[in-house]
């Protein structure tokens, strides 16, 4: 699991629906992230959504104020942006001009990207709007690109991955893999704070993550830097 913060700004649209009688819509996107395949597979009224601005009859609405949201990725692999297009009425519900959505595969940080989307669905059976946004990583707590670069079966045999030991990504720069190792250990009187874990000789830091009930049993994170030998690198 990699945590991501990304900017994300609504530029414009073009051929969007005509949902008003008048042959034009008033529209305005909205953004959240979901998982799935289909952000209906979360209850459309338990996310939280960004939106922008309404723009008054326009069928190719350009967003200038207002349009830009960073939003807080929790799953890179499972969760996906998605956009919702709306012609906004003063009575009775908005109506849906189309929905689409975009993942984070090759996504890099502190450089900006601009997508085209193409929209599906709303309230007529074809649909030939497009919608453009712009992507930029901030933070991102995984691999240097995404998805990384499958591990080799060297590290697997100097490493022994397993339940407790999940692989995190890689430093490219670096030459290095990121490591979180959970282990439990009898809560005793004696700080917590003392290093349980050395790597190459030198102590780790962990973080408390979990106390049983009765607390006689804590569960403690380390998260480990392990240099790549030269047959990884290749």
């Amino acid at each position: 699991i990699f945590f991501m913060r990304v900017r994300v700004k609504i530029l414009r649209a073009l051929n969007l629906q005509a949902a008003d009688v008048n042959g034009s819509s008033d529209p305005y996107v909205k953004v959240c992230v979901a998982n799935g395949n289909s952000f209906i597979e979360d209850p459309a009224n338990s996310l939280e959504w960004s939106k922008t601005p309404k723009v008054v009859k326009n069928l190719n609405p350009v967003w200038e104020k207002d349009n830009e949201f960073v939003l807080d990725v929790v799953d890179v692999k499972k969760q996906k942006l998605w956009f919702m297009v709306h012609d906004y009425d003063r009575i009775g519900s908005d109506d849906n001009l189309g929905s689409t959505w975009t993942s984070f595969e090759n996504v890099k940080q502190n450089k900006p990207e601009s997508r085209c989307l193409l929209l599906t669905g709303g309230e007529k059976k074809k649909n030939e709007g497009q919608l453009f946004v712009e992507l930029e990583v901030l933070d991102f707590d995984g691999p240097s690109s995404f998805p990384p670069r499958i591990f080799p079966y060297d590290f697997r045999e100097r490493v022994a991955v397993g339940p407790l030991l999940s692989f995190r990504g890689q430093n490219l720069e670096q030459k290095s893999w990121r490591v979180s190792m959970m282990i439990g250990v009898p809560t005793t009187d004696d700080p917590l704070a003392e290093h349980l874990v050395t790597l190459k000789g030198n102590p780790v830091d962990g973080e408390i993550i979990y106390q049983t009930s009765k607390k006689d049993l804590t569960f403690i994170v380390y998260n480990l830097t392990v240099q790549q030998n030269e047959t990884e690198q290749q």
